[in-house]
């Protein structure tokens, strides 16, 4: 094998000295072969007798010659095979005996006109269906279906408010509450009242006591009718409350105010001292 050197070109920058010296080629690494797993099942297969024209047939098909036609009745029909089955031939069990009357007998012994008078008799007569004219032409049409026959209100749940409602209340209802007897606990029971507090109530009583005094000053003075009366009563039953407040609050210099967090309580209680 003839030995190669490197030769520097005089285009080569990066001239060495090291690129005179032979250097040997680096040993080709060559990747295993494939070899596949059915390659020895294919010589096994190639070695066996074939049969020759087993599967696509004869290259040119052989033909009968024209003078062997096909005669009338010549071919040969095979017909399927039939397997027939021969059943035993045994003897049936007997019939059941008689009960010893003939066909007239059991006929009488059936009163048909009684049977039917008792039916008839029995029957409930067919209730014609409750129709309704709308028009005045003659239109008609079912009563139920009309709408004007009342028919949900008696119901066994009408008017009342379903369960699954109820169910997805309650929940809610019970947080509701929890959270306002926390808010309770957490508010003083008692409110001090000051003294300005105390004498702008009595200026607001004393006001609402002479604008419902002056209305009951201008009733006439004769109250012949119901309506007067009601009103005069109403008048003086709002007078005497006024100076009954008015009363309590001159009375008592200190004053606490009982908070209620009841939304429907129209005013808290007063505890004086």
């Amino acid at each position: 094998m003839a030995k190669t050197c490197a030769v520097a070109m005089p285009s080569d920058l990066n001239e060495d000295i090291r690129n005179l010296i032979y250097e040997e080629p680096p040993p080709e690494v060559k990747l295993p072969m494939y070899h596949s797993k059915f390659s020895k099942k294919v010589r096994e297969d190639a070695k066996k007798v074939k049969n020759c024209h087993k599967t696509f047939g004869y290259a040119e098909v052989p033909l009968e010659p024209p003078t062997n036609f096909l005669k009338k009745k010549t071919r040969i029909v095979r017909r399927p095979l039939v397997d027939k089955q021969k059943f035993p031939q045994e003897a049936k069990p007997g019939l059941p005996p008689k009960s010893g009357r003939t066909k007239e007998e059991e006929r009488e012994q059936k009163n048909f006109r009684r049977d039917n008078i008792i039916r008839v008799v029995r029957a409930v007569p067919k209730q014609p269906v409750p129709k309704v004219i709308d028009t005045r032409t003659g239109h008609t049409q079912k009563l139920e279906a009309s709408g004007l026959q009342p028919k949900y209100i008696y119901r066994k749940g009408y008017g009342k408010v379903p369960s699954y409602l109820r169910q997805r209340y309650q929940p809610s209802h019970q947080e509701e509450q929890d959270a306002k007897e926390e808010e309770r606990k957490k508010k003083p029971p008692l409110k001090y009242v000051t003294e300005e507090e105390r004498e702008e109530m009595l200026i607001g009583l004393k006001k609402n006591w002479e604008l419902i005094q002056k209305e009951f000053q201008l009733l006439p003075m004769v109250t012949d009718t119901v309506p007067k009366i009601k009103r005069k009563t109403q008048l003086e039953k709002r007078l005497k409350e006024l100076e009954k407040d008015i009363d309590l609050i001159e009375r008592n210099p200190v004053i606490y105010v009982a908070c209620d967090n009841d939304r429907d309580s129209p005013r808290g209680s007063l505890k004086c001292s």
